[in-house]
């Protein structure tokens, strides 16, 4: 059991790591986050944390998975303080996709106006 602890922690900070990497907004702006990034991220906390939690607070765990629960707190300790940036850049693309979505039905609404008049003048 603890090479499979060790090996599903170590898994997970690397895949941790390069989530943090993806969605830091100082490497990448225009980047968006997406849905995927954010569930594969949450499938990879949980599968830890159960882990985590089935081996109890440090007693006769290995020199190993000490370091790699210290890693593991570590990244997390990180994402917790990128969360709110990544909140804000949601909450961006939101308005702007709100933005959007109105000029296409004012489009939408012009063309089919347009149409209106054009069937009414034959």
């Amino acid at each position: 059991m603890p090479d499979d602890v060790t090996d599903l922690l170590r898994q997970t900070n690397g895949r941790l790591r390069a989530a943090i990497a993806r969605l830091r907004a100082e490497k990448n702006p225009c980047r968006t986050v997406k849905a995927e990034d954010l569930s594969g991220l949450l499938a990879d906390l949980v599968a830890a944390g159960e882990c985590l939690r089935g081996l109890g607070p440090g007693k006769g765990v290995s020199p190993e998975i000490e370091r790699e629960r210290a890693e593991y707190r570590d990244n997390l300790e990180t994402l917790a303080r990128l969360l709110p940036e990544i909140h804000q850049r949601l909450q961006i693309e939101r308005a702007r996709l709100r933005a959007a979505q109105s000029h296409v039905d004012a489009a939408a609404a012009w063309a089919s106006a347009g149409r209106g008049t054009l069937c009414n003048s034959r």
